[in-house]
């Protein structure tokens, strides 16, 4: 999904639970957070993975579902910290609908597993993927084609 994609189901999610909890549309710094939520995962991955080679892969640390576990809650005590939990509920919605949202629907509908392993890497092995080289590479690639 591209990243104003992951932005538009964050946001949709974010608004929806905000005017059911609170009656009033979100409040603009929790809506920062939730837009870095949304592409925070892609902006770990995909350069250490397509431009350094730090990561196997484009969707492994922090697409999966353990980096979650660590980088959630601490996200969260920190902007309770700093006296914005709400601040740290909307940066968790974003990231975790971006996992969300990487599942290939058909993927759901076929029930195929298999397009999930990324979730649980390092257990398991993420889905192959073409290499697009860099991210520059891989943008000029989809937007231009």
């Amino acid at each position: 999904m591209w990243p104003w994609g992951h932005l538009a189901v964050a946001y949709l999610l974010y608004t929806g639970y905000h005017w059911r909890r609170d009656r009033r549309p979100p409040r603009a710094c929790p809506v920062i957070a939730l837009a870095i939520g949304s592409q925070f995962p892609d902006l770990i991955d995909k350069p250490s993975a397509w431009t350094f080679g730090f990561l196997p892969g484009g969707r492994t640390l922090a697409h999966s579902i353990f980096g979650a576990a660590l980088l959630l809650p601490a996200a969260y005590d920190l902007a309770h910290r700093l006296g914005r939990p709400e601040t740290g509920v909307a940066f968790t919605i974003g990231h975790v609908s971006h996992l969300v949202a990487d599942i290939p629907p058909t993927a759901v509908l076929a029930r195929d597993l298999s397009a999930t392993t990324f979730l649980f890497w390092p257990v398991l092995e993420p889905p192959q993927y073409e290499s697009l080289g860099s991210i520059l590479a891989g943008f000029l690639r989809y937007s231009m084609g």
